[in-house]
């Protein structure tokens, strides 16, 4: 077990230190400029959510997570989509990866994906690809810029309208994202 932890530590340092290496980008963007960069934009529902260990991976722990597609904005994609995320937790310990989306089960998300060197999708800008759906107070979709998926499950505990609950987060419209993209309705 201290081992594991020499090494999660380890790992922890190295990331945190190296994480331009790996195309993680210290200065915030845009959803905009995300949508753009991104090789896939898809809204759906997260399914499953799974940490998985190996050394076939590109980290000993990462999180496997299926989203369930409700739309593709941008690229083509099979239904569901599997995608790593690093770090995770289980039974055994866990590896925690600063800068990383978090998932639950049931979470309804906006994704901006891009594919790594294997073809492998994976959240474009590590967190900063992360929206949450919800609906503003109209009814209307909307994509907030959620890199935890904390903020849109407190704000449906909030009693006041969603403009006085998203607490300055960047909040873009699903028709927006078709006008960037130019996907067709």
């Amino acid at each position: 077990m201290e081992r594991n932890l020499i090494i999660a530590w380890t790992l922890l340092i190295v990331f945190t230190l190296a994480s331009p290496a790996f195309g993680a980008s210290l200065s915030p963007m845009t959803a905009k400029d995300l949508i753009a960069e991104a090789d896939v934009v898809v809204t759906g529902r997260v399914t499953d959510v799974k940490t998985v260990r190996g050394d076939d991976l590109p980290l000993p722990v990462m999180t496997k997570v299926t989203l369930a597609v409700d739309e593709a904005y941008k690229g083509e994609v099979a239904e569901p989509i599997f995608f790593h995320v690093p770090g995770g937790v289980d039974a055994d310990g866990g590896l925690l990866v600063p800068g990383t989306p978090q998932f639950e089960v049931g979470d309804r998300v906006l994704l901006a994906m891009d594919r790594d060197a294997n073809g492998e999708l994976r959240v474009t800008e590590f967190s900063q690809g992360r929206f949450s759906l919800m609906f503003d107070d109209n009814g209307r979709p909307m994509a907030v810029k959620d890199p935890t998926g904390v903020l849109v499950r407190e704000i449906y505990k909030c009693a006041s309208t969603m403009a006085d609950c998203v607490f300055g987060q960047e909040v873009v419209t699903l028709d927006q994202v078709r006008r960037w993209t130019g996907a067709a309705k």
